[in-house]
């Protein structure tokens, strides 16, 4: 085994970092034609910017600053946004040189314009995604105030992002706001009135649905409308996300006895015989022989029963059993099931399964049964996101997925040259016949690379591959590190990754999709430096000694600390010398803020005065460890840089791609393989069965499998199962529409009554009463006979009690419906009935009646919405029997939505009109 792995392990030599435009020399060859005409463009404008550089240079820190404010009245002033957009970006290159110590590179100005124009930049890891979005948010910022957003997968990188650029929008006058899942109300109200806003796709999709919850204007977040969306890892969160959608829950209680007696029941069946598992589908079936079985357990004749309709818990109880497996497609973590994401090995925070299913997996893991929810607002990412004016995303991996994101969200992607030549090495995959011989041969050549101290990264697709991997490693006295969801592991994300590329180092993870942290070989040097200094602050904070400094081979003053600590405390409100870590938890200026105010490469002028004392002593420190850093970084180069080890092929190619994408960056040298068997889980499900006879007509045994076929097969495998996916989110999205044209209707008219003075108010409510009574005649029409004249007068009398009607007599004798309206309409209208309504009757349009009013109105509809949201998810997962009746299943869809909606509409008059006129002030348990 050992000889077939050597020839990997070779010396590679380090290839001059000099930009020298190289994107320019080698584009013509590695973009398709349709992408060189775009490139061409853009190319002409970058070349243009700069031509601008050096007049910028000259410019002082004033004049720069003012350039924001001179930008502005241009367009004022009617001059086109295009006339001033490459001194803009110019402008924006300078500011970060100078506030941020680098210099935007030209390719990086080119993702930044691709951007601009609404379409996703292509983007290979480590170059610096971070730093394209200023030039395009900065110049969508000069013509608005606000509606502008830089969407990330998670609240550290929306922190750490924010801070990063920070420094460049404040110099040129740019507010920044940053939300993140812990930001309380008043301050995420304020972070959203900013004019660029920081904040995690999760969020903010959250708070829209919740500002369409509240009854009160005060209770919405969200100030501005959405404008300009940049979405960083674009394709985990507009594809990989897009058939999960964000539900805010009504909580009701669960049937406990039923979600634990099907637990009971389905482990009394066998597979095959009794229940057919659909793997690929994620279903299960039940065979004749198991329906027959399960009622006889049951004592019932029919499980499809709308009194107890066993069939539901049944099923999900399998789906539990058989498709949702621990440490793979969750976690159990103090007593509470939380969801992985596949895609990126984290937890899903506060998301659940929705229709049963996550009680059943509760009810399988023994844990207590929780309430069942009931969706009181829901969107997807593919509907939310389309709210936007102009959309546009960066990632490193989003090629495969075009024609999805051109067919959806109508966004072009535009591979994105590197500013270094590529030189990382991607070795064919080795195929084994077993998951034994492919582990074996995994810890065979980490053990190899690590004697050498070449860094590894090994991905691996769940929890439980990477702990069984890090046993194997135990056993072998390799240390190492793990990154996974346990929470253990997830809140050291930041350091283990920036601790991958060094001397030694042994990096299992998980999907590596959104993490964010470049792997620099050697290490990260800004983020060892905070690391080491935040570990000897909070141990000052916390006891007001220093013990742990002894353990930190770099010297670090002891002055320096005690001074970082005092500033510390005069941003918060602990002054006491000693703070828990429930304070330090709960202070208004975090550590970690405090530390993201110091960057070596920031100019001091740029710097807050208050530390400007502490900036030299940071950069000591700062140059010890860099130090260190580069005399590592030239062994590892000579080893060959980062090698990456895949455990298996993920679904998608994509996933795959971010792994190797890991090694290489910025031209560093850098090396993947992928280990596989045909145990796993991709040849499993989706078919092996040609590489298998292959290897049994070769009879390679113990060792890999390495040639043009298996590639070829691979790539095949994995092109059908995007396919697959594909086509249910095109499916899932076209029914999806629909929702969402109700859901902006609905939301339309709701910010309408939240927002609506009490004069609109009256007027509505007036208009309701007319169209109500109206609804309520044709209803009855003929009023000339018995029983149609009593059920009509009845009926009038239930909505409107004030309504007087002694010329019945004279309405009932009329022969045309319409004169009969108009004759009632006449008696409403000009009968006071705000005398004779309760609500009204001390303040017509007091503000307590005007509150009263707004309430009624928004709670009969946000009870109707969720109502008819239920209706919808009940007419979806029924609507694939009319098949059967040849019939359109998404024509019929539409027509049974569009009548539910038309439902919705009139109840929410009638319901409106019932509880205004029927409401009595006294009784405050109607609110």
């Amino acid at each position: 085994m050992k000889s077939r792995l050597s020839y990997l392990r070779q010396d590679w030599n380090m290839k001059s970092r000099s930009e020298s435009n190289s994107f320019f020399q080698i584009f013509q060859n590695i973009i398709s034609q349709p992408q060189n005409d775009i490139l061409r463009k853009y190319r002409s404008i970058v070349t243009r910017i700069n031509q601008l550089e050096d007049r910028f240079k000259l410019f002082s820190d004033e004049e720069l600053k003012d350039m924001t404010r001179i930008f502005r009245e241009r367009l004022e002033n009617g001059q086109e946004y295009e006339n001033i957009l490459e001194e803009a970006f110019a402008v924006t290159r300078e500011v970060c040189r100078r506030t941020l110590g680098i210099r935007l590179y030209d390719v990086q100005l080119l993702g930044s314009l691709v951007l601009l124009k609404g379409n996703i930049a292509e983007m290979a890891t480590g170059e610096g995604k971070t730093y394209v979005t200023i030039p395009a948010a900065y110049f969508e910022a000069l013509h608005r105030k606000g509606g502008i957003f830089i969407i990330t997968v998670n609240d550290y990188l929306a922190r750490r992002d924010a801070h990063l650029v920070k420094p460049v929008y404040d110099f040129l006058s740019i507010s920044l706001g940053i939300v993140d899942s812990s930001t309380p109300f008043e301050e995420k109200k304020m972070a959203y009135s900013q004019e660029i806003v920081y904040v995690t796709n999760s969020e903010l999709g959250f708070d829209y649905l919740r500002d369409h919850l509240t009854t009160s204007p005060d209770g919405v977040v969200l100030s501005s409308s959405f404008y300009f969306a940049i979405v960083d890892e674009v394709d985990a969160v507009l594809i990989d996300e897009a058939r999960t959608p964000l539900i805010i829950s009504d909580k009701v209680k669960a049937p406990k006895e039923f979600y634990d007696k099907a637990i009971d029941v389905i482990g009394q069946l066998q597979p095959l015989l009794d229940y057919e598992v659909k793997e690929k589908e994620q279903t299960v079936i039940l065979t004749e022989r198991g329906m027959i079985k399960c009622e006889t357990l049951l004592e019932t004749d029919d499980l499809y029963s709308l009194e107890t309709p066993w069939a539901y818990y049944l099923v999900n109880a399998l789906k539990a059993k058989e498709l949702f497996l621990r440490d793979r497609d969750y976690i159990v973590d103090q007593g509470q099931v939380k969801i992985i994401d596949t895609f990126t090995g984290r937890t899903l925070i506060g998301r659940r399964w929705n229709e049963g299913l996550h009680q059943s997996v509760e009810a399988k893991e023994g844990l207590e049964i929780s309430e069942e929810t009931q969706a009181a607002a829901k969107i997807s990412y593919q509907s939310f996101f389309k709210l936007f004016h102009k959309l546009c995303g960066m990632t490193g991996t989003a090629s495969t997925d075009k024609n999805e994101f051109q067919l959806i969200y109508n966004m072009e992607v535009i591979t994105i040259p590197t500013a270094f030549p590529m030189i990382r090495k991607d070795y064919p995959d080795w195929v084994f016949q077993t998951k034994a011989f492919k582990l074996q041969a995994i810890i065979e050549e980490i053990e190899s690379m690590y004697s050498l101290g070449r860094p590894i990264l090994v991905g691996t697709t769940s929890i439980d591959a990477s702990e069984e991997m890090s046993t194997l490693l135990r056993d072998r006295n390799i240390p190492h590190e793990v990154l996974n969801a346990r929470p253990e592991n997830a809140s050291r994300e930041a350091e283990i990754v920036s601790q991958a590329g060094t001397l030694f180092a042994v990096t299992i993870s998980t999907n590596m999709s959104g993490r964010g942290t470049d792997i620099m070989l050697g290490g990260n040097p800004v983020h060892m430096t905070r690391s080491c200094i935040k570990e000897l602050l909070l141990e000052y904070i916390r006891s007001g000694n220093l013990e742990r400094q002894s353990h930190i081979k770099w010297n670090i003053p002891r002055d320096f600390i005690q001074s970082l600590a005092e500033y510390w405390k005069t941003t918060t409100s602990h002054e006491s010398k000693e703070c828990s870590d429930d304070m330090l938890l709960h202070s208004k200026t975090s550590i970690d803020d405090l530390l993201y105010l110091f960057h070596p490469a920031m100019e001091p002028s740029t710097l807050d005065p208050h530390i400007l004392d502490l900036w030299q002593p940071f950069l000591d420190i700062f140059q010890q460890i860099r130090r260190d850093v580069e005399e590592q970084r030239n062994k590892i180069i000579q080893l060959g840089g980062l090698f990456v080890i895949g455990t298996e092929r993920h679904e998608s190619r994509r996933i795959d791609n971010q792994l190797r994408g890991r090694a290489g960056r910025q031209g560093d040298p850098g090396a993947t393989r992928f280990f596989l068997s045909l145990e796993d889980r991709l040849f499993r499900i989706f078919g092996g069965d040609r590489i298998k006879g292959l290897m049994q007509s070769l009879r390679v045994g113990n060792l890999p499998i390495e040639n043009s076929l298996v590639t070829s097969s691979l790539d095949n495998i994995q092109s059908t199962v995007e396919q697959y996916f594909a086509r249910m989110r095109m499916e899932l999205f076209k029914y999806d529409q629909v929702v969402a044209k109700h859901r902006i209707a609905i939301y339309t008219e709701r910010d309408r009554i939240l927002r609506g003075s009490m004069e609109y108010l009256m007027q509505r409510l007036e208009k309701d009463m007319y169209q109500t009574m109206e609804e309520i005649i044709k209803v009855h029409w003929p009023l000339n006979r018995p029983e149609t004249e009593l059920k009509c007068q009845q009926k009038l009398k239930e909505f409107f009690p004030f309504l007087q009607l002694k010329n019945w007599k004279t309405i009932q004798s009329v022969t045309l419906l319409e004169e009969c309206i108009e004759k009632l309409q006449n008696v409403l209208f000009h009968f006071n009935w705000l005398e004779d309504i309760p609500l009204f009757q001390t303040s017509p349009k007091s503000s307590y009646a005007e509150t009263i009013l707004r309430f009624i109105y928004l709670q009969q509809l946000d009870h109707l919405w969720m109502d008819h949201l239920k209706r919808l998810d009940f007419i979806f997962q029924v609507i694939g029997l009319q098949v059967y009746r040849q019939t359109d299943p998404f024509l019929e869809y539409q027509r049974q939505a569009y009548d539910r909606f038309q439902e919705l509409v009139a109840n929410m008059r009638r319901t409106s009109i019932y509880s205004v006129t029927h409401y009595e002030p006294n009784k405050q348990s109607d609110l």
